[in-house]
């Protein structure tokens, strides 16, 4: 079901592109006629998008409802950049977490800003995949 949601978004990226060839192209045009917020891709999660940890100073950031989808549902982060403020987001394609980033200002929201708060970093991740392998290899040996 995930994957049919994803398609279709991805299709619907697609067409509004064609339909508007200045989003990843350049043309005569002058700035005022283009539009506001230009792609720059879909990729995949990774396994630290998942760890955004919630922001403590704004409660209205957690999940109320059991069924909303949350960073551990998101498959993809879809990337625009706003080309009036020059703001890069990121949001998650499920849950809709965006964090935010632009070069010439702070960052617009304090629960987007970078860093971004993990619940757990790259180093914690790897070290549990080691911790894990060992287990298996001594479950292994023990048979």
């Amino acid at each position: 079901m995930r994957q049919l949601v994803a398609l279709g978004l991805l299709s619907a990226m697609a067409m509004l592109t064609a339909c508007h060839p200045t989003l990843f192209g350049s043309d005569s045009r002058s700035h005022s006629d283009r539009s506001r917020y230009t792609g720059i891709g879909v990729y995949s999660t990774g396994e630290l998008w998942p760890k955004i940890a919630a922001d403590p100073a704004r409660p209205d950031t957690a999940v109320k409802d059991a069924a909303a989808a949350t960073t551990d549902d998101d498959e993809h982060v879809i990337v625009v950049v706003d080309t009036k403020t020059g703001e890069i987001r990121e949001c998650g394609d499920y849950s809709g977490k965006c964090i935010s980033m632009n070069p010439w200002t702070k960052a617009i929201s304090a629960s987007g800003q970078l860093p971004v708060p993990l619940t757990k970093h790259a180093a914690d991740l790897q070290r549990e995949r080691e911790q894990n392998q060992k287990q298996v290899e001594i479950s292994a040996k023990m048979k």
